[in-house]
């Protein structure tokens, strides 16, 4: 059988031990910090630091670094297992990042920080900034929480 010519992404080799079962993921993005809790990380949702939620490492399948074009702050793409308490835990934080983020832009944000979306990310439309990826910094991928 001829070989593909085609190689396998990094971040599908890292995930998929066994290619007739792959883990229910979702892919989030934001900023890694340090978790109360012993054994996890926390996982901010948006540049001010508003929103977060905790993520034990042993549900982390793989991290990617955003690249600085995309993500002036830095930042990291996470894949993790998709279970209910983490589902449950990241919605309410995105909520409170969207809450949040109307706030300061009802209530204005001086010079300190570009206008910003629902996210917490700078808009398309300041400073050049741009979002290529779906759904803003701190969303998941694809529809609803990223699922495949």
């Amino acid at each position: 059988m001829e070989q593909s010519k085609l190689r396998e992404d990094e971040f599908v080799f890292q995930i998929v031990k066994d290619p007739l079962n792959p883990p229910e993921t979702m892919l989030v993005m934001g900023y890694i910090g340090r978790a109360a809790a012993e054994g996890s990380i926390r996982l901010y949702l948006d540049p001010l630091l508003s929103a977060f939620v905790d993520v034990p490492e042993a549900s982390i399948l793989y991290s990617e670094p955003l690249p600085r074009a995309q993500a002036p702050f830095g930042g990291h793409y996470i894949w993790v297992l998709r279970e209910p308490e983490f589902m449950r835990d990241l919605q309410e934080a995105y909520q409170k990042a969207a809450q949040t983020m109307q706030e300061v832009n009802a209530h204005g944000q001086g010079t300190s920080l570009p206008a910003t979306d629902a996210t917490g990310w700078p808009s398309m439309s300041s400073q050049g900034f741009s979002q290529s990826f779906n759904g803003g910094f701190g969303q998941p991928f694809g529809n609803g929480f990223g699922q495949r």
